[in-house]
């Protein structure tokens, strides 16, 4: 015999879904809005001279590209090593070429995204500031434990020249339960320059901010400086005191 839900219980129990669906509408319209904003905001300071890829889902999304935009503009820094290329590869060389000086190395393990990203930065007549690295993913071993990063033997001579200023983590993709991104830090911190930043795209992630702390124990001189609520959340870290 079925039992009967008094009709408070229902009331009770569909209000809260209501809620539960107010709540979100809320938040999605927050994102929405803090992402229009954003956009104005970098097309109010760059000038382009061919339409972007689309972002948001794999790409980065506009709050997250306006802090990039925000950075190097205020930081004018010589030398940004993007992981992961894309719509902010050339956001990040519209803003050097803004500077009037900088040039940005955006490492990528896709043949398909080296071409496009490539391609991209010929049409936006950005060469002089930006350019991909080709570096396959291959086993790297750190602490006992196995990654799937860059091929270090082909990044690493591209930016030895010179230290890194802005180091911006966006790739490898990354599984859940997977912390592909961990080994930026330890195989690059050597080239951080004296105050670098280093900014982690989907710091929404469980993995993304596990990385993080674990960076922080392993390198106290990295401090984090904001954990900002963006559509996939944002780590901002810097070098030094």
């Amino acid at each position: 015999m079925n039992k009967q839900i008094p009709e408070s219980e229902n009331q009770l129990s569909v209000g809260a879904r209501l809620d539960s669906i107010e709540q979100a509408l809320g938040r999605a319209v927050d994102v929405l809005s803090g992402n229009m904003e954003a956009l104005f905001s970098i097309f109010s300071v760059i000038h382009l001279r061919h339409p972007l890829p689309p972002m948001g889902r794999w790409a980065v999304s506009p709050d997250f590209a306006r802090i990039l935009v925000d950075v190097i503009l205020e930081r004018t820094p010589g030398l940004v090593v993007e992981l992961g290329s894309g719509v902010s590869t050339l956001l990040c060389a519209y803003c050097l070429e803004k500077n009037g000086v900088g040039a940005i190395v955006s490492v990528e393990h896709e043949d398909e995204f080296v071409r496009a990203t490539t391609e991209n930065i010929r049409k936006h007549r950005l060469d002089q500031f930006a350019r991909v690295v080709h570096a396959p993913l291959r086993d790297i071993t750190l602490r006992n434990r196995i990654y799937k990063w860059y091929d270090k033997d082909l990044v690493l001579p591209k930016i030895a020249s010179q230290k890194v200023d802005v180091l911006i983590v966006d790739g490898p993709p990354a599984k859940t339960g997977d912390e592909a991104r961990y080994p930026a830090v330890p195989v690059l911190f050597d080239l951080l320059a004296d105050e670098a930043i280093v900014l982690v795209d989907d710091a929404g992630r469980q993995e993304e901010r596990t990385t993080v702390r674990r960076w922080v124990r392993k390198f106290p001189i990295l401090n984090l400086q904001y954990l900002r609520w963006t559509e996939k959340g944002t780590a901002i870290l810097k070098k030094g005191a």
